[in-house]
């Protein structure tokens, strides 16, 4: 008999059911089969057991439920071959014995597309590239090194930080990144002793320690907003208060476009400035993949946007140099040339397209507004200026004058 396996849509390779289980399923860090970025899903969503060689399945959540070929469990049901399991956002498939080229794969296959959970025999496939051992210091970079984890994404500084196994436990240091390194939402200061179930943030990737290793999760493309009864109340004459957004709830899935329309007043621009993390709710939460996106403010705001009414461009400089200028203050200091050109002083020629190389006022509402949706995410506030000073000549922090560099950009964490 081969080994059974679960495959999971939207990932490669199989989830093997090797050794004697049981196996978790939920969002929790510690589960054997996590599921991290799925805030529908419950810490402890479902328990997998094996009695002989019969796998039975065991609904664990009070408030998310699981279902089985359709049917919603209320205690434990044996798993068929084919059956579907599916909970939250997730879809998973039953086999009780694993297709030599499916579940294991034949030798020539490589063996990273799969994933071992549970004991695994001696010739089982290698761990998942989202599984980090610590059993030696290791550090996370930007670039390929000895003894370092590569997260490939231009936020993150090439040696950004540094996981350290010591007597007294595993040590997180950061290396002096530019965006920094979090602990829980919490900036990493030096070093830190890191706990089981600590959440680790380094640019858009989420890490959680289970006392041996690391589990990774990415948010790049993958970053869900939910907004859960958001209120917001504001003071008018008299000590009185007066509710402008009023229990407003919804949810962007990733890769998807939402449009908030209403009537002038009706609290639009408000709530677009809850959901950027800009102003508090009153009441209500805001969720990026299940974390408060307010409580986590300085972790997380690399990954929103917001793209102000207001034209933030410096109208004197080309949509390129105002395009490169804040490259150069969002993205590390180490980032390549690629990734943060310098602008050429060249006078362009008459052909040039105008919103790449003549001053950015003549430039059309829509062009201006595109371009300003990216330098918009900078983590690191530009300087200020005046009408006869670039954003490249004065390289201080904001000063709080109103300007075209920093109106429209993020509060400071």
């Amino acid at each position: 008999m081969g080994v059974p396996f679960l495959s999971i849509a939207g990932k490669p390779g199989a989830q093997l059911l090797s050794g004697q289980g049981p196996w978790r399923l939920g969002r929790s860090p510690e589960s054997e089969i996590p599921f991290p970025t799925d805030p529908g899903c419950s810490r402890a969503q479902a328990r997998i057991a094996r009695n002989g060689d019969t796998f039975f399945l065991e609904p664990l959540s009070a408030n998310s439920p699981t279902f089985l070929d359709g049917r919603q469990l209320t205690g434990p049901a044996a798993l068929r071959p084919g059956a579907t399991i599916t909970f939250a956002a997730q879809s998973l498939v039953f086999a009780g014995d694993a297709a030599p080229e499916t579940a294991i794969g034949p030798r020539h296959e490589p063996e990273e597309a799969y994933t071992t959970i549970g004991a695994a025999p001696a010739a089982a496939p290698a761990a998942a590239p989202d599984r980090i051992a610590l059993d030696r210091t290791i550090t996370i970079g930007r670039i390929a090194g000895p003894n370092q984890v590569m997260l490939d994404h231009p936020s993150i500084s090439r040696r950004h930080a540094a996981f350290e196994r010591r007597p007294e436990g595993v040590v997180l240091r950061d290396l002096g990144s530019t965006n920094g390194t979090f602990v829980n939402g919490v900036r990493v200061v030096g070093t830190r002793r890191l706990a089981p179930g600590d959440r680790i943030d380094i640019g858009p990737v989420q890490l959680s320690f289970d006392g041996a290793g690391l589990t990774s999760a990415t948010r790049a493309g993958n970053a869900e907003l939910t907004v859960r009864g958001v209120s917001r109340d504001v003071r008018v004459g008299g000590g009185a208060t007066l509710r402008i957004l009023d229990r407003a709830s919804l949810v962007i899935r990733p890769r998807t476009l939402t449009c908030i329309m209403g009537a002038s007043g009706s609290g639009k621009s408000t709530l677009m400035n809850i959901m950027s993390g800009r102003a508090q709710p009153t009441e209500g939460r805001v969720l990026l993949n299940g974390l408060d996106l307010h409580a986590n403010f300085a972790a997380l705001k690399q990954d929103v946007a917001f793209v102000p009414q207001q034209d933030v461009l410096h109208e004197q400089l080309t949509l390129r140099q105002a395009l490169t200028y804040a490259a150069r203050l969002r993205l590390p200091p180490d980032s390549s040339a690629a990734n943060s050109p310098k602008p050429s002083t060249t006078p362009p020629p008459a052909s040039t397209s105008p919103t790449g190389s003549t001053p950015a006022s003549p430039a059309s509402a829509a062009a201006r507004k595109n371009a300003r949706a990216w330098p918009a995410k900078s983590s690191t506030a530009p300087a200020c200026c005046s009408s006869t000073k670039s954003p490249a000549a004065s390289m201080k922090p904001p000063t709080g004058r109103s300007c075209p560099c920093c109106a429209g950009w993020p509060r400071r964490a």
